[in-house]
């Protein structure tokens, strides 16, 4: 049965680019319309991919990153990269004053501490210093999240309303807040990539 999910949206995808019901795009990821609640995420990018795979895997989902209704696994590859699909929540670009002022207020401190230097030990540094003065419900994820950047030596994106983002009730929810780097590829030069296993 789980194949039959990865087919089904595996042949969708084709029909997404061509009705241009995508909603965004990034260095390493598309962003595709299901419906009202959900969208379809592809996602190069190696740190993304980990984090929505662990929030998919985990017994209780963190209500700081996006929920994931289902991780499809491989389902496309562009040129070396294999895109991986994520059936995620909805979001909404921040609208409140309270997810505002983080984002203003991360974006600052990143911008402080050099974003050009592509550094993540100092990206995890910043992430702590984010954390001291972020809303309790994110603290606690960007300090994991600084974890996670020094451990593996991912990098601190911009924090804007593409990756602080919120659910309808002002939530703040971290969507895309850490990377790999991986160059971007196209949906348009994907072919359907190998099943992962069930």
């Amino acid at each position: 049965m789980r194949n039959l999910t990865l087919i089904n949206h595996v042949q969708r995808l084709a029909s997404m680019v061509s009705a241009k019901l995508e909603l965004g795009h990034g260095n390493a990821a598309v962003v595709f319309h299901i419906d009202e609640d959900r969208v379809l995420k592809l996602t190069s990018d190696p740190a993304n991919s980990a984090l929505l795979s662990r929030q998919a895997s985990g017994g209780r989902p963190c209500t700081a990153l996006p929920f994931v209704h289902e991780d499809l696994g491989v389902v496309a590859q562009c040129e070396d990269h294999l895109y991986r699909g994520f059936l995620l929540e909805r979001l909404r670009p921040a609208q409140t004053s309270q997810t505002l002022d983080f984002i203003a207020s991360g974006e600052s401190t990143r911008q402080s501490h050099d974003p050009a230097a592509l550094d993540p030990a100092v990206d995890a540094r910043c992430l702590r210093r984010i954390a001291a003065g972020a809303p309790w419900t994110l603290a606690p994820v960007l300090r994991r999240l600084a974890g996670d950047v020094a451990a593996n030596g991912w990098l601190l994106d911009r924090f804007d309303n593409g990756n602080v983002m919120e659910r309808s009730d002002g939530t703040p929810v971290l969507s895309d807040l850490v990377y790999a780097f991986v160059p971007l590829r196209r949906p348009q030069d994907c072919r359907p990539g190998p099943r992962s296993p069930s």
